[in-house]
């Protein structure tokens, strides 16, 4: 039965597809979704065709495509004029500049300091296109986080889940980008404190996010512990890098790569040891 989808506000499309409200407006302006019924100037209704869309760009997003090959896919119909196009081409600039202006005043500076005219003097372009493309500052920091975890993502899924895998990733965190995302979603965490459930979901979203491929990977290995439990070996293995990174940043000249791999290697030892006993056991009982 669809006619609970067929209706939905933009809270409540955001809540069913745990996409946030500002990935959808920056999905909508690109296109990637079919416009939604208007009644009125600010008031729009989404149906099931947009929680199977956005269901659908999180797959391939997931997979490793990127928006420029998503746009490609999925406007083979639109129809968009030159004049469109153009116009499309100078307000994704605009976006992706003051997403650069905005993470590095941000990180800088932090959430409650930075105002939007330092942002917009930053980027080099006027107010009035700072809320053309974000409702607020909040909106424009789930931005920078967005850009941030899918440059995540897309790097530790370049290989196939492995111990090797694993131990490479303590590289990711040892990069700038990396330590600038965690930044960001602390920031976030800061922020959304006094906010409601709903928001707080979004958060949940973000560490899942950066969980997912520390859980594939202590799955492929087997050191999820009895029973399974990869989902808190992979938060407990996040928690060590951030402590690394904290270390580190008030102690400088450390191997962060090292460091992490060193504390991830010791709180799996248990279920690696333990993974290559049941192997062994298991090829001799072939044998």
């Amino acid at each position: 039965m669809q006619s609970d989808v067929r209706h939905l506000k933009m809270a409540e499309l955001g809540a069913r597809s745990g996409v946030p409200a500002s990935t959808i407006r920056y999905y909508l302006r690109l296109g990637l979704l079919p416009e939604p019924m208007r009644t009125a100037k600010t008031m729009a209704y989404y149906g099931p065709e947009h929680v199977q869309r956005l269901a659908y760009i999180g797959r391939r997003l997931k997979d490793g495509a990127t928006l420029r090959e998503l746009r490609a896919e999925l406007a083979g119909d639109a129809g968009h004029d030159a004049s469109e196009v153009g116009d499309e081409q100078v307000h994704s600039s605009q976006r992706a500049r003051l997403i650069d202006a905005g993470a590095a005043t941000l990180l800088r500076m932090g959430f409650e300091t930075v105002s939007v005219d330092e942002v917009v003097a930053r980027a080099g372009v006027g107010k009035a296109a700072f809320y053309r493309h974000f409702a607020d500052k909040r909106e424009l920091l789930v931005a920078c986080l967005e850009r941030e975890l899918t440059s995540y993502e897309r790097a530790a899924r370049s290989r196939q889940p492995s111990l090797e895998r694993l131990l490479g990733h303590a590289q990711l965190f040892a990069r700038r980008r990396a330590r600038a995302m965690l930044a960001l979603q602390a920031m976030l965490r800061q922020v959304e404190a006094s906010r409601t459930s709903d928001e707080e979901g979004q958060l949940e979203s973000v560490r899942a996010r950066l969980r997912a491929p520390l859980e594939e990977d202590v799955l492929a290995v087997g050191a999820s512990g009895p029973g399974g439990g990869e989902r808190l070996r992979a938060e407990m293995l996040l928690s060590v890098a951030e402590y690394v990174l904290a270390y580190a940043a008030s102690d400088g000249g450390h191997d962060v790569a090292e460091l992490v791999r060193r504390g991830w290697l010791a709180l799996l030892a248990p279920e690696l040891n333990g993974s290559r006993r049941r192997a062994t056991g298991q090829a001799g009982a072939r044998r």
